[in-house]
């Protein structure tokens, strides 16, 4: 609670049995204001008062919404799916396990097939310019990303490069 102005003289509230600076400013800064165990409503709004404003799942931190990336560089073809994720914190007691609840597609890449320079390697310029291209078109940079995964399948995740490439 903000401390009032001590250069002013509280105003007598029957209603509430203590003394209001003018519009409640000993709660400047917040709508509404919370009153001590003495009173039954301890979150109110007085005439002329904003009401409190509620906060939503996702301000209170129950709810977090993230953009995901997922690179699928196979065997054969290559691709990027771009989604929003929606997770939710789970348990009673509001633990620190969240669970995915939601999942929306925002983009999809076109498949392409893999670049190679040769048997054992992939062409990683090339495999470049397609994910850079595919994060423009999707009106994407790699800052906006929250999370994501690389995976490499069949025999992309034996070429030579592999691990290099998802670093």
């Amino acid at each position: 609670m903000t401390q009032a102005d001590p250069s002013r003289t509280p105003e007598p509230d029957a209603e509430h049995g203590h003394g209001h600076w003018g519009a409640h400013d000993h709660a400047v800064g917040t709508y509404g204001h919370i009153h001590d165990a003495e009173h039954d409503d301890f979150m109110h709004t007085h005439p002329g008062e904003e009401p409190v404003i509620e906060l939503t799942p996702e301000e209170a931190g129950n709810v977090l919404t993230l953009t995901s990336v997922g690179i699928d560089i196979g065997s054969s073809t290559s691709h990027l799916t771009f989604s929003k994720l929606v997770l939710e914190r789970q348990g009673v007691a509001l633990s620190s396990r969240f669970k995915v609840v939601e999942r929306t597609v925002t983009h999809r890449s076109p498949i392409m097939l893999t670049p190679y320079v040769d048997l054992f390697t992939i062409d990683t310029e090339e495999l470049s310019r397609f994910i850079k291209g595919v994060y423009e078109d999707a009106g994407m940079r790699p800052e906006d990303v929250d999370t994501g995964a690389t995976i490499f399948t069949g025999e992309a995740a034996k070429k030579n490069n592999a691990e290099a490439i998802s670093a």
